[in-house]
């Protein structure tokens, strides 16, 4: 959704209008949970059975079935794919398990790099390196339980 907000030249309004109605392809067959009989083009040209599993995942509770388990959540402030909005959710759901950090860092895209101004996909053209203090986050997360 993000994406087609966007000013990209290569981006003509042709491909968003095919990308919605792959969207809308993808999330009438998770609702039906089947495939369709004349079967519809998806995105990322993924088959029905894949975008079903996906559908039918359900991350956090598979977090909380398993108590044990520590998990660490990273979320960042410029990512589009996962926007920031989503670590509410996932607080809602997991917030209080035990042994659960969910940790937000606001300058860092969805490859976990430090990025300022606009967000866009043209960021991860560029080479460059995972934050640093998502590195020390992470690495002091783990220390902690080794």
């Amino acid at each position: 959704e993000f994406l087609s907000f966007l000013p990209i030249p290569t981006t003509t309004r042709q491909i968003v209008d095919e990308v919605k109605v792959r969207r809308e392809n993808v999330r009438r067959l998770v609702e039906q949970g089947k495939p369709d009989p004349k079967p519809a083009p998806l995105l990322l040209d993924m088959p029905a059975s894949a975008w079903l599993d996906i559908g039918r995942y359900d991350p956090a509770a598979a977090l909380i079935d398993q108590p044990e388990l520590p998990a660490l959540l990273i979320f960042g402030g410029r990512d589009f794919q996962v926007p920031i909005t989503e670590k509410r959710l996932w607080e809602a759901r997991v917030g209080t398990r035990p042994n659960t950090s969910l940790v937000e860092f606001p300058s860092v895209s969805h490859l976990m790099i430090d990025g300022r101004g606009t967000m866009s996909p043209a960021e991860y053209e560029k080479p460059r390196h995972v934050s640093q203090d998502v590195i020390d986050r992470m690495a002091g997360w783990i220390q902690a339980r080794s």
